[in-house]
Formats: structure tokens, sequence, C-alpha cells
């Protein structure tokens, strides 16, 4: 699956999963500079901003100008998932400001089996595979508090737009989802592209690259990988693809009214046959990609950065 293909929520998954999970490593690698993709979607004349949203980040990355007056222009911001926690720190990594505890982490996940948890049921081998995606992306700098969806509820509550987050999806249908695939599906999802540090490195660059692109073709591209991939398996792709994107557009097109809205979406479902920028335009939306542009010299408001494991792997 590796880190793009984990769109049940990795954040929750890591909610509910044991305490140990698998590896990192690599050495310095150097992402393109940040930048989030951002479509305007008019239907008579209701307006809706869809900003594309990767898992994690890494301190110091910004909204765009485009992203920023997307949200100064919205009323109201939708979140794929809210699930009511500290967006600045996953309750399930509290701990990853201890070294020894992220050096754990990584030793597990380094050994981890999922053919071990199959005996567990489908949840563990999940969570496990969530939890260990976030620890091999923290020892490389990359943390969800520092992802897309942290900063934009940050940036629309300094423009004083703080009220209630609103979500197109609740936790529990999350869960429910990702939970009930059968346990034979999870487990060829994991020994099929179990992650490695390599793996993890490799898939945040290419991510950071596609976003950094002028044009939607590099994230197609992710996009389309994905999708292939869970078409190899039909309970996968309608658990976890069809059935939710069905659901999103509905609530976009429902939450679609006389105010402009924004709506921060896992960018992976946004292309592709089920795609959600194919199905909002055949719900007679106009989709227009807003020209990307540098991030700004003015930083958004950013939690303070937390101190980084120096552990290696051997």
């Amino acid at each position: 699956m590796c880190i793009h293909r984990l769109r049940f929520n990795a954040r929750l998954a890591a909610r509910f999963a044991a305490a140990a999970v698998l590896p990192l490593l690599l050495a310095a690698w150097t992402p393109p500079a940040s930048a989030q993709p951002v479509w305007r979607l008019d239907r008579a004349g209701q307006q809706v901003f869809l900003i594309g949203t990767k898992l994690t980040g890494e301190a110091g990355e910004r909204l765009t100008p485009p992203v920023q007056k997307a949200l100064a222009a919205s009323e109201r911001l939708y979140l794929q998932v809210e699930d009511g926690g500290d967006w600045r720190l996953p309750p399930a990594w509290r701990g990853a400001t201890d070294a020894v505890f992220q050096e754990t982490v990584i030793h597990d996940c380094e050994r981890w089996n999922p053919l071990d948890q199959a005996a567990q049921g489908s949840p563990g081998i999940s969570a496990a595979y969530a939890v260990c995606l976030q620890a091999f992306a923290s020892d490389l700098g990359q943390e969800v508090r520092y992802g897309t969806e942290a900063l934009l509820v940050e940036a629309f509550r300094q423009l004083g737009k703080a009220g209630p987050l609103r979500s197109l999806q609740s936790p529990a249908e999350v869960v429910l989802a990702s939970f009930t695939v059968p346990v034979e599906a999870s487990l060829r999802a994991a020994m099929g592209d179990k992650p490695s540090a390599g793996s993890v490195a490799r898939d945040l660059a290419r991510e950071a690259a596609a976003f950094a692109a002028p044009t939607d073709a590099p994230m197609t591209h992710i996009a389309l990988e994905d999708y292939d991939a869970r078409r190899a398996d039909p309970v996968m792709l309608e658990r976890l693809v069809e059935r939710p994107n069905t659901v999103y557009v509905a609530r976009i097109v429902e939450a679609a009214g006389d105010v402009p809205i924004a709506v921060a979406m896992d960018y992976t479902r946004l292309f592709g046959p089920h795609g959600l920028l194919k199905k909002l335009s055949e719900a007679g939306f106009t989709v227009t990609r807003l020209p990307a542009e540098t991030p700004t010299s003015m930083p958004m408001p950013m939690p303070m950065p937390m101190p980084q494991s120096k552990s290696k792997s051997k």
C-alpha cells in the first residue's frame, strides 16, 4: 500500500492499534517546496473549494496563496473525517517525543509479520499497518500534525472562523468500513505491499513532487496506481474506495448551499473512474483547477515543533 495508499484514515486506525508496529530509517531527503492543489466547483450559484490533502507534512510547510484565499472566501470548512482529536498531535503518537518509545515502535515495525496478526482479525492488521506508516514517516520528519488538514484547521481558526469543525464522514463509519474488511483481504494487501523505511521515503518524495507539480498528471498517476491495486481485490475496492467516495459526493452536494464552503479531501480520492472530481462534475458542478502559486513568505501559524527521534535502523 505504501503511505499514499492507506486511505481509510491512518490517524483513526492508529488509535485502535496495539502499542507495537513497524520500521524506519533512511538518511536525509529533501522534498520539493510544499504546495496544495485546490479546485473551484461552481453550480447554480453554489461554490465549493475542494482542497487536496496529504496525510503528513514537515515542520515549516505553509499553505499556498490560492488555498489561503479559498479559506478566506469560505464560511465553513468540511474535513474528510473529524474525530475530535488534537490536530497538532494524534493521540496514538503522544509518546513519540520519547526516543526510547519511538525506537521500540520502529524495532517492532521492522519485524512485523502480517501473518502473525491474521489470527487476531482484520482490525489488528490494518491498525498495525497504520501505526507503522506513521512511525516510518515520523522518523523522516513527516508528521500528521503538519499534514494538510492540520494546516487548514489552524488557518481557518486564525481567520476567526472557529466554530465546530464539520465532517463528511464520522469516525464510526470509517472504523466500520476498515474493520469489516475480511481478514483475508487485509492480509493480502499487507503482505503484497508491506512498508519499509525505503518504500515510505520514496513515496513521501514522490507525493511531495506530485503536490508541487503545475498539473494534475502526477497526482492522477499515483491515484490510478492506488485504484488499480484496489481493483485487484473487489472487497477492498468496494469498502475502501467506491462506497466512501459515493458517500463523500452525496454529502458535498448536500453541504453546498448559498455560501461558499471549503472541503478538505485526500487527493487520491479525487481522480480515476470513481474519483470525486469526475463524480462532482457529473452532479452538475463546473470544475476548475486554480493555478498553483509559491507559498507566501509570511508563514501560517504553526504548532511548535517537537523534538525528533535520532534513532537509526541497522
